[in-house]
């Protein structure tokens, strides 16, 4: 039963979560961003809108300074018109003039109701004055004028402005002098009362909450709109400061607890100061109207922002994230059979391509994967049958062997007591004629012996060359073995290329599902699945790669071991060529001793001689025989050893068997495409 990798949510639970996310990610971002440029905007508005506010402050403020003086000059136009008048020229060559001069004076005064006096001062001592209130002694007008000051202008001079208490009027003097050819006659004088003035300026509003007002040489307030506090000086030392400056400027304080901006205007006629406030309430009022525009404005790009994110989310993601979705389940019950079709131009169509690029190739491996299975069980199974037949013919050889050792030691055994018979010879030499016939009898059953003795070792030699034909058999399907082992370890690095290679893939998913952030959470999810699946294909190669390893290991074993048992029955074919010359030898030895014999007769003197040749000769055969026993001995040996090892084969074949079955039913698994 296959197990599912994950449990994925519902896929309109996904797109409704992608679109939530993607919604959520838009609101943060504009709400961030229209709280920084919002701010902004608010910040630059009000600075904008307080450079604007002081430009035209001062702009307000040359206008009524200019209105004021425009007011001023027409009592100056009034004072220069009247000192052209005839009789003000003449009033000192006739005394009826200063009569005339009083009454004009008298009637400039009462034409105009802001003139509150006129005053004319000769330079003979002459004084003559149409006033307001009778004067005397304590109550001169000619006292406020600044005759020292006037005679040395040829324009109209204004006097500061002042206040009469008793009166509370506000006035100002402006001067003329009079002079006839060039010579000054007198000094003209008109007391301005600025009562009206004032009072216009008091009424005036700049803005909202803005208003204009004068200000005296002696930082005394003439006007203002809150009349408590007129006649009162100024305090605000940034103000004051202003004043000083005798230079027009701007000033940001604090008036009645409320912030204020002022601009201080200097008068070009007199020692005065109009100064134009305005509430800084009125730039925060117009920067929250900006403000809340772009409120209504953000509000409305937020709305059309979650539409078009909603149509996005639902055209542009949930139709990918479906089919992609749809291939990773394919793929977790096994099926790489289908190709996944995307047909966007965005990640989800690099993803499928990535996912059906490695379905085909693990298809195309898992096939040739299977393939060399089937071959590999195959040649286990051809190996185990030729084992069994090497183990068979190693024990018909190992009896064989045994038949020989045997034979060799009875051999030995005779060819000892042939010595001593030959040493008995030696000693009773004048009975050898007696014995003679019995050593023919014995001669021949020796002559029996070596017959047999070829015999069997014809045998031995064609075990031997049969044996040496299945080990070569042997070798050479185990060779073949470890060249599919070989094969078999290459399509397990082609694997594990595949697998590291797809790994990569979904690490640079996961990179790229990184660096979208929270929008691309659930593509981090599919590159962790390919991961997945890409590491447990890396991990099954390797455990495949490792078997393979373990198999070339036994087989590179079991070569080794093949190589020493051909070495042993080279060995063993060299021994069974010298055992045939010894034989050979043995029963040309007898031939001649059965010659011997017959002529032993004739020969006793030549066989006397020929004694020590005949011990050497049987010490040879003696010698021969000992050495075939050893090297018998020596190969059954090597046969047992081989046997094991044969046996060590057998069970390393049915190991690779079971492998290969193993391996063929893990791939029955996967549905594979064509």
């Amino acid at each position: 039963m296959r197990k599912r990798f994950f449990k994925p949510r519902s896929r309109k639970g996904f797109t409704l979560s992608v679109a939530l996310k993607l919604m959520v990610l838009f609101s943060v971002l504009l709400i961030v961003g229209f709280g920084v440029t919002g701010n902004m905007i608010f910040s630059e508005t009000k600075s904008v809108l307080e450079k604007r506010l002081i430009t035209d402050s001062e702009q307000i403020g040359h206008e009524i300074m200019e209105g004021m003086s425009l007011y001023l000059k027409i009592f100056e136009e009034k004072l220069t018109t009247l000192s052209k008048e005839e009789f003000i020229q003449n009033v000192d060559l006739s005394g009826t003039m200063s009569f005339k001069v009083e009454t004009l004076l008298k009637e400039i005064r009462t034409n105009s109701r802001e003139v509150y006096g006129v005053y004319y001062k000769t330079e003979s001592g002459l004084e003559v004055a149409s006033h307001q209130q009778e004067y005397n002694d304590e109550v001169n007008p000619f006292n406020d004028v600044n005759y020292g000051n006037v005679t040395e202008q040829s324009d109209v001079v204004w006097s500061a402005p002042f206040y009469d208490q008793s009166k509370s009027h506000w006035r100002i003097i402006a001067s003329y002098p009079v002079k006839r050819n060039n010579q000054l006659i007198g000094v003209l004088s008109m007391d301005v009362l600025l009562d009206t003035m004032l009072g216009d300026l008091s009424d005036k509003k700049i803005g909202l909450t803005g208003y204009a007002y004068m200000v005296s040489d002696k930082s005394v307030i003439m006007s203002h709109p809150q009349v408590a506090i007129i006649n009162t000086p100024i305090t605000n030392p940034e103000l004051k400061k202003a004043m000083e400056s005798q230079m027009l400027a701007a000033v940001q304080y604090l008036s009645f607890g409320q912030e204020r901006y002022a601009t201080v205007v200097p008068s070009n006629l007199t020692d005065a100061w109009l100064i134009v406030e305005v509430d800084s309430r009125e730039l925060i009022e117009d920067s929250q109207s900006i403000l809340t525009k772009l409120i209504v404005m953000f509000v409305a790009t937020w709305f059309l922002m979650m539409v078009f994110v909603l149509i996005y989310t639902r055209i542009g993601i949930n139709k990918p994230v479906k089919l992609v979705v749809h291939a990773l389940e394919d793929m977790q019950n096994g099926d790489l059979s289908k190709e996944t079709i995307v047909k966007t131009k965005d990640e989800f169509a690099l993803i499928a391509a990535s996912m059906n690029l490695s379905k085909k190739r693990m298809s195309q491996t898992l096939m040739k994967i299977h393939e060399v299975a089937d071959s590999l069980s195959q040649a286990s199974f051809d190996v185990g049958i030729k084992t069994d037949s090497a183990i068979e013919a190693a024990g018909a050889i190992q009896v064989s062997l045994s038949e020989i050792a045997g034979g060799a030691k009875r051999q030995v055994e005779d060819t000892v007591s042939g010595v001593e018979q030959v040493d008995y010879l030696a000693s009773q030499f004048e009975a050898l004629s007696a014995v003679s016939e019995e050593m023919r009898a014995t001669a021949e059953s020796v002559n029996d012996a070596s017959q047999n003795g070829l015999e069997v070792i014809d045998r031995l030699k064609l075990n031997t060359s049969e044996q040496q034909t299945a080990q070569d058999a042997i070798g050479t399907e185990i060779a073949r073995l470890n060249t599919r082992a070989e094969n078999i370890g290459a399509i397990v690095e082609v694997i594990s290329g595949i697998a590291v290679q797809t790994n990569l893939l979904a690490l640079n998913a996961s990179i790229e599902a990184a660096r979208a952030g929270d929008v691309g959470r659930g593509f981090a999810v599919v590159a962790d699945e390919i991961r997945k699946l890409a590491e447990q294909s890396s991990k099954a190669a390797g455990d495949v790669k490792n078997l393979i390893e373990q198999i070339q290991t036994d087989t590179y074993a079991t070569v080794d071991r093949v190589k020493a048992v051909n070495r042993v029955s080279d060995q063993q074919s060299g021994l069974v060529g010298d055992a045939v010359a010894s034989y050979t030898t043995i029963a040309e030895s007898i031939e001649a001793l059965l010659e011997a014999i017959e002529h032993q007769v004739g020969l006793v003197d030549m066989l006397n001689d020929d004694k020590s040749k005949l011990v050497d000769v049987i010490g040879n055969i003696a010698a021969v025989s000992e050495q075939t026993a050893r090297a018998t001995e020596a190969v059954t040996d090597a046969t047992d050893d081989q046997q094991s090892q044969f046996e060590a084969l057998t069970a390393s074949a049915e190991r690779l068997q079971n492998m290969a079955k193993e391996m063929d039913e893990a791939i029955k698994q996967f549905t594979l495409s064509e």
